[in-house]
């Protein structure tokens, strides 16, 4: 028998016909992302590939709130990635541009310390500078050296300093190595290591097996450079 198509469809039709095509929709959707094509001016929802010509902005004012905040259980609270620019970037006019914390310090009984985590870290897979800290009022990035964990640059004045280390009470910079040097100096026209003591000892090295630091200083209260070797001396 045909069908007519002239007689409207009742209600229950119409309403079987439309959870029919949801349901096939709901189907072909399972096991993909769905993005959305999204514009300008749009609601953001969550779960949802969003694209847009300009930025979004949160804006919490005075508060102290975060603007923005991204937390997981397991896998990264917040991910920044580019094709051609910076994945993230921070910035303050008042404050620190990226802040980075850690609490993995917390030792448990019978671990390690090695299991702890820094608050930052820097990788470079392609074999150049893993963290950069240079200043001056200047976005022209310095050329960085390959093969670095940590550099430093500043080039303002004489008083610059690329990488400095302080402490009260143990060792301000240190340097480790099982077969290279520990502690290089390099300079052209001026100094290539300078050690400083107030009242102590300015530069001290040993060595159980060649020379520590071979030097001389004159009849002062504590040495300029002192040297502990045990098969050469250290006095001239």
């Amino acid at each position: 028998m045909a069908i007519d198509t002239s007689v409207p469809r009742s209600r229950r039709a119409l309403l079987a016909g439309g959870l029919g095509g949801m349901a096939a929709l709901v189907a072909a959707a399972l096991g993909r992302p769905l993005p959305t094509d999204a514009t300008d001016g749009d609601t953001v929802h969550v779960g949802q590939y969003h694209t847009g010509a300009n930025s979004t902005m949160f804006d919490t004012g005075s508060t102290g709130a975060a603007a923005i905040v991204g937390q997981s259980s397991a896998g990264t609270g917040v991910y920044g990635s580019s094709s051609s620019w910076r994945g993230v970037y921070g910035y303050s006019d008042s404050d620190f541009g990226v802040y980075g914390y850690s609490d993995s310090y917390v030792a448990v009984a019978g671990t390690s310390w090695a299991t702890a985590k820094p608050a930052i870290v820097g990788l470079a897979e392609g074999d150049n500078t893993g963290v950069l800290g240079w200043s001056g009022a200047t976005s022209v990035v310095p050329v960085t050296p390959p093969r670095t964990g940590v550099y430093g640059y500043a080039a303002q004045d004489t008083s610059s300093v690329g990488v400095g280390g302080e402490t009260t009470a143990g060792t301000g910079v240190r340097g480790e190595t099982e077969s290279g040097t520990g502690v290089a100096g390099l300079c052209d026209t001026g100094i290539g290591v300078l050690g400083h003591g107030q009242t102590g000892i300015g530069v001290s090295g040993s060595s159980s097996y060649d020379i520590g630091i071979d030097g001389w200083s004159g009849a002062t209260t504590k040495a300029a450079i002192v040297g502990a070797s045990a098969g050469i001396p250290t006095s001239k």
